[in-house]
């Protein structure tokens, strides 16, 4: 049977800090509705990508909150309310201040991974959020 498992493409210190544990949730904010905030289903896995590096992590998205922004204080109180889950302080919530959606993800069962899944195939693609359809005994 066909399942789905998502790519996350992350820089290096937010992986390493998933991988530490001290980065126990990922945020999307975007200006459009698109992933995962329109796909990512609790218990699905999510692979994590270093930029212009490998996949190193794998996690189940235990929790999946979605928000449509409506503007800064919305932002203000998703910072408030997940920013310590996120990895701390971040100039990021300035980045994203034009945000529209959002989905954070909590995450569970983080371990590394040591080589590349059967799956992934590289694409010219500059998405941050993939979806792969896999068979069982490639993911």
């Amino acid at each position: 049977m066909t399942r789905r498992v998502h790519l996350a493409v992350v820089h290096k210190r937010y992986l390493d800090m998933i991988l530490a544990g001290t980065k126990t949730a990922e945020a999307r904010l975007t200006k459009t509705r698109r992933e995962p905030y329109t796909s990512l289903q609790p218990g699905e896995t999510i692979y994590f990508k270093q930029t212009g590096g490998p996949i190193r992590a794998r996690a189940r998205a235990a929790r999946v909150h979605r928000f449509e922004l409506t503007g800064p204080r919305d932002i203000q109180r998703l910072r408030r309310r997940f920013e310590a889950f996120l990895g701390g302080p971040s100039d990021y919530w300035l980045a994203k201040a034009d945000a529209r959606y959002a989905t954070i993800i909590e995450l569970a069962g983080v371990r590394p991974v040591d080589e590349t899944p059967g799956w992934f195939r590289p694409g010219n693609t500059r998405s941050a959020w993939r979806i792969f359809s896999v068979e069982p005994r490639n993911g």
